[in-house]
């Protein structure tokens, strides 16, 4: 994801690479808790969350990820919910 993010925001250096390493791992903890399940990085919507608020906290405005990126969110939210009802119906399926 380091290289990703360093495409996304025009970085072609590699001094930062350490601060960009934190914002990616606040990201990864934030997409978790948003979310309420362990971060997937195969997953393109969660990761695509979390590169968003690693570059919104690389530029020191990450109050303002969950506002601008709302429906976003609740879709994800909505999928892994979906995705968690499947699951439990197939396991009393197979009893």
């Amino acid at each position: 994801m380091l290289e990703e993010l360093k495409r996304i925001l025009n970085i072609d250096w590699d001094s930062e690479d350490f601060h960009l390493m934190e914002c990616i791992n606040r990201a990864k903890s934030k997409v978790k808790s948003l979310l309420g399940v362990p971060f997937d990085e195969k997953e393109s919507e969660q990761r695509e969350l979390a590169l968003n608020y690693a570059r919104y906290a690389y530029n020191n405005v990450p109050e303002l990820f969950e506002e601008n990126f709302k429906s976003e969110i609740l879709r994800n939210q909505f999928m892994v919910g979906a995705n968690e009802l499947e699951k439990k119906e197939q396991g009393t399926k197979e009893v």
